[in-house]
């Protein structure tokens, strides 16, 4: 049997979200972090219902928020895209629900985990046209 396929599935987040916690470190967070995040995964897990057939067949493996993104990517405001600042540093990317498709977040220009992901859609919309995206999508 092989690999089953992954997904990764976004949202906006805010800084208030999060605040409570906004002194705490990478494997020194309390408790009620935890919690947040797993509530995030199901309330994303229970959107995704809404979308898709096999919603239910779908596990919450990791979440992250803004702290992962400042701790890990060394975003002091906790963005997930956007410039670079050292060496080596891998941006937040993922596959695509088209063939060969994914999206990688890097831009200096649009910004930002809703600019990255709206200039994808609106490519792959105009590439598949309007209402083969839409019937798929929407």
């Amino acid at each position: 049997m092989g690999k089953p396929p992954s997904l990764s599935l976004l949202e906006l987040s805010f800084a208030q979200d999060v605040v409570s916690w906004k002194a705490s470190r990478v494997g020194r967070r309390p408790e009620g972090y935890s919690l947040y995040k797993k509530a995030r995964g199901e309330h994303l897990l229970s959107r995704l219902g809404r979308f898709t057939r096999y919603a239910d067949r779908v596990r919450c493996v990791d979440a992250a928020s803004m702290l992962t993104f400042r701790d890990y990517l060394n975003s002091p405001c906790g963005s997930a895209y956007g410039i670079m600042q050292k060496v080596g540093q891998h941006g937040l990317f993922g596959r695509l629900p088209g063939r060969n498709l994914f999206a990688a977040g890097q831009s200096a220009l649009l910004p930002g985990v809703m600019g990255a992901m709206m200039s994808g859609i609106f490519v792959v919309r105009q590439m598949v046209g309007k209402e083969a995206f839409d019937n798929r999508f929407f």
